[in-house]
């Protein structure tokens, strides 16, 4: 977890937040599993995992655009009023 850890950190400071917060989004439902992990993994840059926090929290706790949630449309074109199918 140590070396998940500094290369989160390397991402942040390098690519910075956003960058971060793609690879959390493309990481789905394990990305918090594995931050936790690093929270309580003892890495010794406390204000960096504390950074990385910060973007986590803010990333995950923001509904991604479309990932995750399927969307169906409906074509409203055949069905006419009253529920009838157009043939």
């Amino acid at each position: 977890m140590l070396m998940v850890a500094e290369s989160l950190l390397q991402l942040l400071e390098t690519a910075g937040p956003e960058a971060l917060s793609t690879v959390l989004r493309d990481q789905g439902p394990q990305a918090e599993e594995a931050l936790a992990a690093v929270v309580a993994s003892g890495y010794p840059d406390r204000s960096g995992i504390t950074e990385l926090e910060a973007v986590a929290e803010h990333t995950l706790r923001k509904p991604a655009s479309g990932i995750g949630h399927r969307r169906t449309r409906r074509s409203h074109s055949k069905i006419r009023k009253g529920g009838r199918r157009c043939r």
